[in-house]
């Protein structure tokens, strides 16, 4: 068999790896803490009325699309940054012996979590 035959297998297990985790994750987790604010009384009688003048339900879907694209573009950004303070250090640190190199790798490990 070859590596190519071999690489749609090992990412259906990657992804069905990831997905067993992201359900052991969120049985783990509490329930929100705002159910019970959710299920008052006192809450319930005004939230129409609110929600008339102040339309939370379209905030929360133009918030989650807004996030769903920045988030991304701002991960990306920060893995660039790090791509590059890895190169420039490789590129500036040619004579420098192998222990200096992977501190400098670490500290930029670091720098970009």
């Amino acid at each position: 068999m070859s590596v190519s035959a071999l690489r749609p297998f090992f990412i259906s297990v990657a992804a069905m790896v990831v997905i067993v985790l992201v359900g052991f994750f969120c049985g783990i987790l509490p329930e929100s803490p705002f159910l019970a604010f959710i299920k008052a009384e006192e809450v319930n009688d005004y939230l129409a009325a609110i929600n008339y003048f102040v339309p939370v339900d379209a905030f929360v879907t133009i918030g989650s699309a807004w996030l769903l694209a920045v988030v991304p573009w701002i991960v990306s950004q920060f893995a660039i940054a790090g791509v590059k303070i890895l190169v420039n250090g490789f590129r500036s640190h040619k004579n420098v012996s192998h222990f200096s190199r992977c501190s400098f790798l670490i500290g930029a490990a670091a720098f970009t979590l």
